[in-house]
């Protein structure tokens, strides 16, 4: 891993505030990159909702953190476009440490 790496250490929790195990966070990078497997980044939460995501490269990326998501569709441009207004936009500078709060995306069940 590079020392210009980045960490994102964080924690999902619903609309009531209550942590979300489980859950699937991925980082999703610039556009521009988006074409590059390897910038992107997922984890899944535990119990506590809280999730840790290292080894991330320089960079703006989208975070996301999904109820249930099947396989890698967040690469499929036309999949990620209605949840787009749901992410949380973070800047990983060389060496950084970020600690974002995620909002879930609920189950396609669970939306209203």
């Amino acid at each position: 891993m590079s020392s210009d790496a980045g960490v994102v250490d964080g924690t999902v929790a619903n609309d009531r505030g209550e942590a979300i195990a489980n859950a699937q966070v991925v980082a999703i990078p610039d556009p521009k990159f988006r074409k590059n497997a390897d910038r992107y980044s997922q984890s899944s939460t535990d119990q506590s909702g809280h999730f840790t995501m290292r080894g991330l490269r320089p960079g703006e990326y989208k975070l996301f953190a999904w109820e249930v998501l099947d396989d890698v569709e967040y690469r499929d441009p036309d999949f990620l476009a209605p949840f787009e207004s749901k992410s949380t936009v973070t800047r990983i500078d060389k060496g950084a440490h970020q600690s974002p709060s995620l909002k879930v995306i609920p189950a396609i069940a669970d939306q209203p």
